[in-house]
């Protein structure tokens, strides 16, 4: 009885002891080693940068400043109308042809009705020959020639002023009142300061 016991018991070690065994990993096995899992996440795309602007070319300004009794003597504006005076200096509105003169180096002029307070704006400037060639076009463009002024000249009538222009040599001229209605009201003016220019 004993030994069936002792048989019993010692095939019960024998298989605790193997299915220990088979628990225990074999030191000469390599462990696994874990992979990296590759990123959902897409790399930025590299930026391509922009090209710099170049930048417009600022027009050149050629300084032209004379007395304005010298572009219109008192007498010529007298025999046009005697009640108009010369303001001095003055501040063009912003977008007039005066204020494109005075932009440009140009001198600036106004006489003003004594009674009315109607206004007389005439400037003069001295462009550069492709900024003069550009501002022709667009008076060409527009249809608005005319050949009253002994240069090559143009009237037009906007926002109610009558603006007579003229291009004698490298000037510029412009003449803008809204007593021009037609392109000879502006003739004999034009024609006083287009004769004053050197």
């Amino acid at each position: 009885m004993r030994t069936h016991r002792t048989t019993l018991a010692l095939a019960t070690t024998l298989l605790s002891v193997i299915a220990l065994a088979a628990c225990v990993q074999d030191p000469g096995m390599p462990t696994p080693t874990p992979t990296a899992t590759r990123s959902s996440t897409p790399s930025p795309a590299p930026t391509e940068s922009s090209p710099t602007p170049t930048p417009n070319p600022t027009p050149e300004i050629i300084p032209f400043a004379v007395d304005c009794s010298s572009l219109i003597d008192p007498d010529t504006m007298y025999a046009f109308d005697p009640n108009f005076s010369p303001l001095g200096a003055f501040t063009p509105d912003a977008g007039s042809l005066a204020a494109d003169a005075q932009a440009a180096g140009g001198t600036v002029c106004r006489w003003v009705h004594d009674t009315n307070g109607v206004t007389i704006d005439v400037s003069v400037a001295d462009l550069p020959s492709d900024v003069a060639s550009s501002r022709i076009a667009t008076l060409d463009a527009a249809g608005s020639s005319v050949g009253d002024y002994g240069a090559r000249g143009y009237f037009s009538v906007a926002g109610g002023l009558g603006q007579a222009q003229a291009f004698p040599s490298h000037y510029w001229v412009s003449i803008v009142s809204p007593i021009f209605a037609a392109p000879g009201d502006a003739g004999a003016l034009m024609g006083d300061v287009t004769a004053a220019l050197p």
